[in-house]
């Protein structure tokens, strides 16, 4: 609901599309999420080979198996919990926990709220991506098919487990379809005449091209993405040394500061 609310204009039942690019099942205990975990490995994701369809489902019949395990007594659940932060899962500490439950909903009922109390005409699209492994073309197929036909202005959420490597992939390929369109619309305005030229450079260059100053790091072959089978595909694929370059800007804008507003840098958490 803040997250609507912060990017919201003040107009009533404005349109705002949510994509979740989380492939593993949750609920919403109390309000916040817990994922099924399997005993013997605690702090890994469930892989499930399943759509978006049926993660909706899946999500649905998790939160009524956890309604009918809530104690009828006390009204408490046991949840596992990492004792503390940890980057690295084999330095997490797991901890059981038991809560009284308030409330057990599933994720898209989650999403009705929010719809309600923001006022906002909220689409969710459900795009399941595996945490840590290569997004199907699906993914890609799916932000381009939404987005293609709605106004580059409208405003975009991504979401995931931590809000890091697969929301930082929906957000690059939204950005590529979002450069596209304003493009496409400033040229025409230099065509009708409505800009001069030179003014479509300087936006396009302030908007798109512009990067920052560069650090000693960024000389680094591995910072700069230089694997080798990166250097084989622009070597071998006419425009990859151009869609390198200009995918290289949108990672460094969607990734942390000083360069980006984002959290993760694709191309550097490789390393």
């Amino acid at each position: 609901i803040k997250i609507l609310n912060h990017i919201r204009k003040e107009k009533e039942n404005e349109k705002i599309i949510w994509f979740s690019m989380r492939q593993e099942p949750i609920v919403y205990v109390n309000g916040s999420p817990y994922a099924p975990r399997a005993p013997s490995h605690p702090h890994a994701n469930i892989i499930t080979d399943v759509d978006a369809e049926q993660t909706n489902s899946v999500c649905m019949h998790l939160a009524n198996v956890l309604k009918k395990r809530v104690d009828k007594e006390d009204k408490t659940i046991k949840i596992h919990v990492d004792k503390e932060f940890a980057e690295n899962p084999m330095d997490r500490i797991d901890l059981e926990e038991s809560i009284v439950v308030d409330s057990i909903k599933d994720l898209d009922s989650v999403y009705d709220i929010c719809r309600e109390k923001s006022n906002v005409n909220l689409q969710v699209v459900h795009i399941p991506v595996v945490e840590d492994h290569m997004p199907p073309e699906s993914c890609f197929d799916t932000i381009i098919s939404v987005l293609k036909n709605e106004p580059a202005s409208i405003p975009c959420v991504f979401s995931c487990q931590m809000g890091k490597g697969r929301t930082t992939v929906g957000m690059l390929v939204a950005c590529l379809v979002k450069e596209i369109q304003l493009t496409t619309e400033l040229r025409k305005m230099e065509a009708e005449k409505l800009i001069k030229a030179e003014t479509l450079q300087d936006l396009l260059y302030e908007k798109f091209e512009k990067t920052i100053s560069q650090s000693e790091d960024d000389d680094d072959p591995l910072t700069k993405g230089d694997f080798s089978v990166i250097k084989e595909l622009c070597t071998s694929l006419p425009g990859a040394t151009q869609a390198k370059k200009k995918l290289d800007i949108i990672i460094d804008k969607c990734g942390p500061p000083p360069k980006g507003v984002g959290i993760q840098n694709l191309r550097e958490c490789i390393m």
